[in-house]
């Protein structure tokens, strides 16, 4: 008998300090040096000492989460950051009126390498403020600046469309990553065409939640947008009042499109200000987004379903529909599906008529390897049965919103959040648990 080769099981506690502090370096990268490693260092002696390399400490996360409000100061900036000078990335989310222009000026002074830059609700930072940043940080590409005027459009605010323009201006195509949702301004078109101008290397623009002195749609040349911006990854306009200026023909056709998008979020209130985008706008944004990953258009009242069937990515993978026109039809929601083979995340949530959430199931059930994981079917009239199914031959779900669902019973209307609660409500169907309702036909 052929003796068998010992496995070769890798350790942690005997990995060299250079492969450990090689590997934290990932680590720190996504969650923040001042977390990741301050937990790392209690496992063991080994791991305290490897995060104690300075190189390490390049991600400082110094939000409201994590500072206490006595601790927020310029003394503590400084002293942290002369302490780990190799910061590359700094947050400092929630400090309102802690930030000012010293602050700025200590950052500065400590990290000219700087490269993102959090400053999320710092509600202190005026237009001056940001020709500071434009200036002093020679490497900035990722800079939030959410919720710093959520009630103002005065000039000399942080988020001034003039502002904005100029700061856009300084950094040029350096600037990957820009987050200036959750503000009070005028003037967006203004930045969107410095913006064309000058960042083409914007992967990722966060324009949600922005709301004006107006309730008509905010203006945007697209086309001048694309024709700028070809390494687009995430646009996010949720819930901000955009309308896409129109254009000739000859320069819609001539546009080359978001080639490069992955994301693109234009969901509108549902307290019905607006509208939101029509086929024709939606198609002009994704016309060579062939690699598209997740859309969210919930309640847009103009798309129908044969403008999402039409759009040119096959690889889908979040769908956002609730409340959204495009499924108002029987049929629509399992066109969708049957296009869509990859979904992972499907929300069609308050979608009228059973037969058009049931028969997405079915579409559902007839991929060769169902790799759904989220679903929300929350206030629709889901049928036990489809659902049963589902459950048995979809062993990925772990997210099953069902509260409110018509049609079932009490126990199962609810949130089920985690695949023990998805497989738990599996074992209940399974054992008869729930008498078989009597409202699962497709009429």
């Amino acid at each position: 008998m052929k003796k068998e080769e010992p496995k070769f099981e890798a350790r942690w506690e005997e990995l060299p300090e250079k492969v450990l502090q090689r590997v934290f370096g990932f680590c720190v990268a996504n969650e923040s040096a001042n977390t990741f490693l301050l937990k790392a260092a209690q496992v063991s002696t080994k791991w305290r000492d490897a995060t104690s390399d300075p190189k390490l400490w390049t991600h400082l996360d110094l939000s409201v989460s994590f500072l206490k409000e006595k601790h927020r100061n310029d003394k503590k900036v400084e002293f942290l950051l002369k302490k780990y000078k190799h910061c590359v990335e700094l947050k400092l989310n929630g400090w309102k009126n802690a930030v000012s222009t010293s602050t700025l000026k200590i950052i500065a002074a400590n990290c000219p390498g700087l490269v993102s830059l959090g400053l999320s609700g710092c509600f202190k930072l005026s237009n001056e403020d940001m020709k500071l940043i434009g200036d002093s940080f020679g490497s900035l590409k990722r800079i939030d600046l959410s919720n710093v005027s959520a009630s103002s459009c005065s000039s000399r605010a942080a988020t001034s469309s003039t502002c904005l323009s100029e700061f856009v201006a300084i950094v040029g195509k350096r600037l990957t990553h820009f987050n200036i949702s959750n503000n009070k301004m005028a003037g967006l078109p203004f930045v969107f065409k410095a913006i064309a101008t000058h960042s083409s290397s914007l992967e990722e623009l966060d324009i949600s939640n922005i709301t004006t002195t107006s309730r008509d749609p905010i203006p945007i040349h697209l086309e001048k947008f694309q024709k700028g911006c070809q390494s687009l990854r995430v646009l996010n306009a949720n819930h901000t009042m955009l309308s896409l200026t129109e254009t000739p023909i000859k320069e819609q056709v001539n546009s080359p499109g978001f080639p490069k998008l992955r994301e693109l979020y234009i969901a509108v209130d549902s307290r019905g200000y607006y509208d939101g985008m029509d086929d024709s706008q939606v198609e002009r944004i994704l016309k060579k987004s062939d690699d598209l990953r997740h859309l969210d258009l919930r309640n847009c009242q103009n798309v129908t379903e044969t403008c999402l069937i039409r759009l040119p990515t096959w690889d889908l993978e979040k769908l956002i529909v609730s409340g959204c026109s495009a499924v108002s039809s029987s049929d629509s929601l399992e066109l969708m599906v049957s296009k869509w083979r990859k979904l992972k995340e499907l929300d069609a949530s308050g979608t009228s008529g059973s037969r058009t959430v049931n028969m997405a199931i079915e579409a559902l059930l007839d991929s060769d390897e169902p790799c759904i994981r989220r679903l929300n079917f929350s206030n629709t009239q889901v049928g036990l049965k489809p659902l049963t199914k589902l459950l048995s031959k979809c062993p990925t779900i772990e997210y099953l919103n069902l509260s409110s669902c018509r049609g079932l019973q009490k126990p199962i209307k609810r949130l089920h959040s985690n695949r023990e609660a998805v497989l738990a409500l599996k074992a209940d169907i399974d054992e008869g648990k729930y008498a078989k309702d009597g409202d699962d036909s497709d009429d």
